[in-house]
């Protein structure tokens, strides 16, 4: 187990004159568990919690031109709760600034940007700040311009959107999916539905109650076996057995090619 580090000269003075807080600040590399500890040790002489409480001149005036996080960031030593009931206190609540019409025309100019990028371009204002004056200001946010669909493109799209998946799809046209999607469905593009054996193993059932006939009787007189007494699952598709059943009631499962 490592040896505790020793505790310096200066370290004990911080922790003497400073609250917990103070010295968590101000001794980083220090727990907290660790600042309370040796403060029991070191018999510290900061002033009484009534004292650390009271608020300086200087506190305050940071406290009222400054956020709750700026504040935070000046005022080490104070809590962002205690910064929030101190602005009560002072009725601060603190005037944003305005923003100028030359800000306005940034952002006009910049709103297709991500706000974050945004607030590299506005230091002094915040990511919602930026998000609530463009919303305000009724410009668009950030949105990959639309290209518009060229009649070429239009008739590939009509041509293989039956049978292309997404992917190809994506591959096929330098538009957005959801642009093309949505083209797609403004033409009235469907997709073709997919050969399923599910559909065969429906049909040869209702077959079989049409003619009269139990799926036991169908198994024994076909030879599929319990095929079409179990529900139908992708590991047990047998293309074989439907085969089979489709012949028993005078059918043929092909496939019938129709070249141009």
């Amino acid at each position: 187990m490592p040896s505790a580090i020793e505790w310096s000269a200066a370290e004990d003075e911080i922790v003497r004159t400073n609250s917990i807080k103070g010295a968590e600040a101000l001794l980083p590399w220090r727990t907290v568990p660790a600042i309370k500890h040796r403060r029991r040790i070191v018999k510290p002489t900061c002033p009484p919690a009534s004292d650390q409480k009271r608020w300086k001149p200087h506190e305050d005036e940071i406290v009222r031109t400054n956020s709750i996080k700026g504040a935070a960031r000046l005022l080490l030593v104070r809590s962002d709760a205690a910064i929030k009931q101190r602005r009560h206190q002072l009725g601060a609540i603190v005037h944003r600034q305005k923003w100028t019409k030359n800000e306005d025309r940034r952002l006009r100019k910049n709103a297709s940007l991500p706000v974050k990028k945004l607030a590299k371009l506005f230091k002094n204002r915040t990511p919602a700040a930026l998000q609530t004056r463009r919303t305000r200001l009724g410009c668009q946010g950030f949105h990959r311009e639309a290209t518009p669909w060229k009649q070429s493109e239009i008739r590939l799209l009509r041509q293989i959107f039956s049978t292309s998946g997404r992917a190809d799809l994506a591959r096929a046209f330098d538009h957005s999916l959801s642009s093309i999607l949505a083209t797609a469905f403004r033409l009235g593009l469907r997709k073709t539905k997919r050969f399923n054996l599910a559909d065969i193993h429906d049909q040869i059932r209702c077959r079989a109650r049409e003619d009269g006939i139990s799926l036991t009787m169908l198994a024994a007189e076909s030879g599929c076996g319990m095929h079409f007494l179990r529900p139908l699952a992708h590991a047990t598709c047998d293309y074989n057995r439907a085969a089979a059943a489709i012949a028993f009631f005078g059918g043929r499962m092909v496939i019938d090619w129709q070249d141009e």
